[in-house]
């Protein structure tokens, strides 16, 4: 096993192997890509990612349950771009275990060809109407309640913008005003939604909008969802953590009102209810209750705060319209403790404020954590910020699509952790991290620290041809053809 970093290099790798560079072959460990999909199968997550259902008034003779698998997989395998997807398409196994008839696969393949063409699939990502896309994620929702693979009901919204060029080809994309960037710019608004376990993380809600959508009006999209899909909002959701681009009077009052749900969320601050909190602790004389906290940053080095954290019940908050709430309040001072640097937060909620109020500051610290995190794996990983299409329905699939693969995958890492951790070693090890080990044979050069992919017959190929090239160069080196076969067969490991 080789245990150095290899760089993908699809034709410098391919170009070394007929030239004569040494080699070594290595064929997939396909039992965890079996152990992956059979437990997905098993489980009853595969029913979901499949059961998005395409408008079928122009068929091409394949099942879409075999469509959405192969596009299952694409996301799986953290490929992104459709045009990235040829290795999948010409990887046997995994065609027939997707449902692809074996004779189809086995026909195809020895012309060289995928089991379909990658065109196939986008076409078939545009058929999918924006409403089969929600019902099958909700089914996906409903799956994970009633096998309680959910854990908490605090759950959180953050919205992630997906910039766009030429935008007049892309439905129904928006502008807006970017004062950072001195210009407009144009794309699409995402919001999700996704409960604040730790170790349980998992996406129950999904929107999708033009890039100037209000994140309030995106969030109400996904509770009315829930509450038709999958069950009453207050039955999935206790607390809602929101940042400050969610503050509204109005919306608050909506949350606690229609969905008796509660809020915890941070004061903007020019907010006039904020300097009421102020004077309020001046007024009253509390003393805060003080905590000291760590935090670690990229690189493992660890900072220590002191905090000092004051509640106070019953601010009125006032909106510019003269929209009334009365909400609790956390006023928190963090000091850090290596620099002395001093910043002030204010947070409001409409839960009851303990004597203990670094519970209101726990959930607000829960978000930044998961949030982080998960913003950051869906876009880099997952690559959910990658455009399949220019028709917004195929764009919101594709969203939906990665969302449901994230969820099962993590469920499968929980439920599986040794075979999950097994093959993650194998692909940090090719700079790859994917659940599916590889593409057919993995061809590595050492010399060059390069690899590819590729399917068995175009390997068997290229073997030939680098054959070839060997007894010709012996036997124009003097070398009888006899000889030159001895010396060169057994010579590829």
């Amino acid at each position: 096993m080789i245990e150095d970093v290899f760089v993908l290099d699809d034709e410098g790798s391919k170009k070394a192997m007929v030239q004569g560079e040494e080699i070594e072959l290595y064929e997939p460990a396909y039992g965890y890509n079996d152990d992956l999909i059979n437990w997905l199968k098993q489980s009853g997550l595969w029913d979901t990612l499949t059961s998005i259902w395409p408008d079928l008034k122009k068929r091409n003779g394949i099942e879409p349950q075999v469509l959405n698998g192969v596009w299952a997989i694409m996301d799986i395998a953290h490929i992104g771009k459709i045009q990235k997807v040829d290795p999948i398409l010409r990887d046997g196994r995994i065609m027939h275990e997707v449902g692809f008839n074996i004779h189809r696969v086995h026909s195809k393949l020895k012309e060289g060809k995928g089991v379909i063409h990658r065109d196939t699939l986008r076409n078939h990502k545009k058929r999918i109407p924006v409403k089969e896309s929600s019902l099958a994620f909700y089914r996906q929702v409903t799956l994970m309640r009633k096998r309680r693979w959910i854990r908490g009901k605090a759950y959180a919204a953050d919205g992630f913008e997906i910039e766009v060029t030429c935008p007049d080809s892309y439905e129904g994309c928006g502008k807006k005003w970017d004062p950072d960037k001195g210009k407009w710019i144009y794309g699409y608004k995402a919001e999700i939604l996704f409960n604040l376990s730790e170790d349980r993380p998992r996406i129950i809600g999904i929107a999708l909008g033009p890039i100037n959508m209000d994140e309030r009006e995106l969030l109400l999209t996904i509770l009315s969802s829930l509450s038709l899909n999958v069950a009453s909002v207050c039955e999935i959701i206790n607390v809602l953590v929101l940042d400050r681009g969610y503050w509204g009077v109005s919306f608050f009052k909506e949350l606690k009102e229609k969905y008796r749900i509660d809020i915890v969320t941070l004061g903007k601050s020019n907010l006039n209810a904020c300097g009421d909190v102020r004077s309020l602790i001046t007024l009253e004389g509390k003393a805060p209750i003080k905590r000291r906290i760590e935090r670690k940053n990229n690189k493992g080095e660890v900072t220590l705060y002191s905090r000092e954290m004051t509640p106070v019940k019953d601010v009125e908050v006032i909106s510019d319209t003269g929209e009334a709430i009365k909400m609790n309040a956390v006023f928190m001072q963090e000091i850090n403790e290596s620099t002395g640097e001093v910043s002030e937060t204010v947070y409001f909620t409409t839960l009851p404020v303990p004597k203990a109020p670094q519970r209101i500051v726990k959930y607000y610290d829960s978000r930044w954590g998961i949030e982080n995190r998960c913003n950051r794996v869906l876009s880099q990983t997952w690559k959910m910020r990658v455009l399949v299409s220019r028709k917004f329905n195929a764009i919101f699939a594709q969203i939906v699509m990665v969302a449901m693969c994230y969820n099962a995958c993590r469920i499968y890492e929980e439920k599986n952790p040794k075979e999950a951790e097994e093959t993650y070693e194998k692909m940090r090890a090719r700079g790859i991290e994917s659940f599916l080990t590889d593409y057919g044979v993995i061809v590595f050069v050492p010399r060059l620290r390069i690899f590819t992919a590729m399917a068995p017959e175009e390997c068997a190929d290229l073997i030939s041809k680098r054959t070839a090239a060997k007894l010709l160069l012996l036997t124009k080196e003097g070398m009888s053809l006899e000889e030159a076969i001895e010396k060169t067969v057994g010579k590829i490991e």
